[in-house]
């Protein structure tokens, strides 16, 4: 799909930990994408959890205007828990540095995914 619009020469895409995101950045970002939770169709015995979910170093690394997406999924015990923490720290960043935003189907049974949009203002 990348090669198809003439992406694949700007794009990085890592997988690993999002923990260890530090690791792979050779300077700042311009976006970065959490899906979090459980592999569809994988073991429901391994997922994410808010220890390995890395939104502060995230944070630092991203550029100014830059976007950072996360899909949680509290249809689980984990999922809403890491739900729950990735939302506490949302909303402890700075107003005059981040915009957040929530976005969660209203009329969706089985607790829907939400989408969480940060975007960094300077």
């Amino acid at each position: 799909m990348l090669t198809a619009v003439g992406l694949i020469g700007k794009t990085r895409l890592i997988l690993d930990s999002h923990a260890n995101i530090e690791k792979y950045a050779l300077g700042t970002i311009d976006v970065i994408m959490y899906n979090l939770g459980y592999l569809p169709g994988g073991s429901h015995e391994i997922f994410t959890n808010s220890d390995s979910t890395s939104l502060t170093a995230a944070a630092k690394l991203l550029n100014r205007e830059g976007i950072i997406t996360i899909v949680a999924y509290p249809g689980f015990e984990a999922g809403r828990e890491e739900q729950l923490a990735v939302q506490a720290y949302l909303r402890t960043l700075p107003q005059k540095e981040f915009s957040v935003a929530c976005w969660q189907m209203q009329n969706q049974v089985n607790n829907p995914p939400i989408l969480y949009v940060i975007e960094k203002s300077l």
